[in-house]
């Protein structure tokens, strides 16, 4: 059996020199395939990492943000009871003076009615 035989009739054998070659590209590929597949693998890890990250200071900010809602329910109540109080206050205020400006007033005109009667 000749060596022809054993690979194909059509088949020819190629030279050690190309198949030497092919065997180093080859090589060279898988190397290079190997590379990649590193530094994807390390990029990955990379990405899960600042995900976990990210995740983690999601709820901090959660929970930042449930304590602000809190603090600024009692914030805002104190400040609308202020306000409240404040009208209230002007409100008593502005009652006083009309009731002092009456009685101002109504003096005025006994004054005025005693002047008037003492004066006759």
């Amino acid at each position: 059996m000749t060596p022809q035989a054993a690979i194909g009739p059509f088949a020819t054998a190629i030279p050690v020199s190309y198949a030497i070659g092919i065997t180093i590209m080859l090589a060279a590929l898988v190397a290079v395939l190997a590379l990649l597949g590193y530094f994807i693998r390390d990029l990955k890890k990379g990405m899960i990492q600042k995900d976990q990250e990210h995740d983690k200071a999601i709820i901090q900010i959660g929970r930042d943000f449930n304590e602000f809602r809190v603090h600024c329910a009692e914030t805002f109540v104190q400040r609308d009871d202020y306000v409240r109080s404040q009208i209230t206050l002007e409100a008593m205020i502005t009652d006083q003076g009309r009731f002092v400006r009456s009685i101002a007033r109504d003096l005025n005109q006994w004054i005025g009615e005693k002047k008037a009667s003492d004066a006759s």
